[in-house]
């Protein structure tokens, strides 16, 4: 064989090689997505009923998929992360952990085969057959393996651009934007947004010179916290990591010469990596805050933040009357850490909309540092609460009858309400007046 023949040959081996390497990458990363079983508007699937409905996210990190799952029914809760081995057009999970809100008491043993998805070559809507192994689903009926139980959820990637009057400042919300127009505090307006574990809230306010906010946000929050301009604005933007709450939070202030606005956008830990997504929609005098992250939004909507009206939802939970139930109220010395649900198993998060004003009755030294753990009940009352607390018992009373009459629209999944826990940090200053 010539020198020519062996050039051709070596050249041929190696696009084979590479082709075969590009499928298989290919053939990895299309089970990137979400997958769902038993839940309410699930109506492909047919069979037993499943009383904890489960999800199972699969990403992607540091070259390997990893996958999630996740689901919740009243005491029981299942946090489970397997990594993921790909056999072609099948994936096996293969047991790593579970998560800090793991209950179930079902053990599993690392490596164990929780179970395996197989995609077929048919053209039905769910082509995603399941084989059962260490893991099978809460229900009293049998299950079997080789049908279809898991379905596939179509990314939803409608987004709605919310713009200040004289648009020089504008967000991307999730289409499912939530707007609270009534006077809350001092601020005239709030714009939610809810989007796979991440939340993100707008709020105009009042100027304030730039270095008190710089050493507000320095004793109170204590993360990284940078300065700059873009476009006319200046700008502070801190970021910060609670360990009581395991939760990552970005908060911006920035003004020009004649408005100022906060912005804050918040996920657990899990979902750090989806912040990204909202800060990128975020345009200063039509620039973006953050550079070289593409843009994968489809801009559905516009809206002028003159046009928009408080939305019925919120209506609806401002108007909640307090009633007088059965709670139990407990109290402990704060921890290291404090949970409330995971994002993840609900389409919308508990968001409160209203906080009681005025002094609580309690004289203090200095701000106490109170973490509130709550029941937001589908009803709109909170339930039972611990209040886990530093300092004198007398503030995390005052701080927990304040809770109390906190006005929220219940977690939601498919647009049903239902119960969750909430975690919020709270405080109140030198003269006995509340704040979040």
């Amino acid at each position: 064989m010539n020198k020519s023949s062996i050039k051709t040959v070596t050249r041929t081996f190696v696009l084979s090689a590479l082709l075969i390497f590009t499928y298989s990458i290919n053939a990895q990363d299309s089970w990137i997505g979400e997958y769902t079983l038993g839940e309410l508007n699930d109506k492909q699937i047919s069979g037993p009923e499943i009383y904890v409905p489960v999800r199972i996210n699969i990403t992607k990190q540091d070259g390997k998929l990893i996958a999630h799952l996740y689901g919740k029914s009243g005491n029981i809760a299942i946090d489970i992360y397997a990594n993921v081995v790909n056999k072609g057009n099948k994936i096996n999970l293969l047991y790593r952990k579970v998560g800090k809100y793991h209950t179930w008491r079902k053990k599993f043993k690392k490596t164990d085969l929780l179970l395996s998805l197989e995609r077929t070559n048919s053209t039905v809507p769910n082509n995603i057959l399941t084989y059962w192994g260490k893991f099978t689903p809460i229900t009293e009926d049998k299950v079997e393996s080789g049908k279809p139980y898991f379905r596939r959820l179509l990314p939803e990637n409608e987004w709605v651009r919310i713009e200040t009057d004289d648009k020089r400042l504008s967000l991307l919300f999730p289409k499912n934007f939530l707007v609270n127009t009534e006077k809350f505090h001092t601020h005239w307006l709030s714009v939610y947004g809810f989007k796979g574990g991440v939340s993100m809230r707008l709020t105009p306010n009042s100027k304030i010179p730039m270095q008190v906010v710089a050493k507000g946000f320095t004793r109170v929050f204590g993360g990284e916290m940078r300065r700059f301009k873009l476009g006319g604005f200046d700008l502070i933007w801190t970021t910060m990591y609670s360990k009581f709450e395991e939760n990552h939070v970005n908060i911006f202030y920035l003004q020009n010469k004649k408005r100022a606005y906060n912005i804050t956008v918040s996920a657990d830990s899990p979902h750090k990596p989806a912040l990204k997504t909202f800060i990128s929609g975020i345009l200063i005098d039509g620039k973006p805050l953050v550079k070289n992250i593409p843009l994968t939004f489809k801009v559905t909507e516009k809206h002028l933040i003159s046009e928009l009206q408080t939305s019925p939802e919120v209506l609806e939970a401002l108007n909640q009357k307090y009633k007088k139930i059965n709670r139990k109220v407990t109290y402990k010395r704060l921890g290291k850490s404090v949970f409330g649900d995971s994002l993840d198993w609900f389409s919308q998060g508990a968001l409160i909309v209203g906080f009681p004003s005025g002094r609580l009755g309690v004289q203090v030294n200095s701000p106490a540092k109170v973490f509130v753990q709550m029941e937001l009940r589908a009803d709109g009352q909170v339930g039972d609460m611990t209040v886990h607390y530093s300092g004198s018992k007398s503030y995390a009373r005052g701080c927990a009858n304040a809770y109390k009459k906190i006005k929220f629209i219940p977690a939601k999944v498919n647009g049903r309400p239902v119960n969750s826990v909430y975690v919020s940090g709270c405080g109140w200053n030198w003269e006995g007046t509340f704040f979040n």
